[in-house]
């Protein structure tokens, strides 16, 4: 019982912190990458 409780959150907690981690830094590039197109947008548009 010792031996599964010790290797559970081992596995439990390096997993998720993997997935969030490429989570976040997917979300942050979406972000940056939608945010350059809107402000690229919106300055032709102004300059217009």
């Amino acid at each position: 019982m010792e031996t599964l409780e010790g290797l559970r959150p081992e596995t439990t907690e390096a997993l998720p912190l993997r997935m969030s981690h490429h989570r976040v830094s997917t979300l942050l590039l979406r972000f940056v990458g939608i945010l350059f197109l809107t402000v690229t947008a919106l300055a032709y548009l102004w300059s217009r």
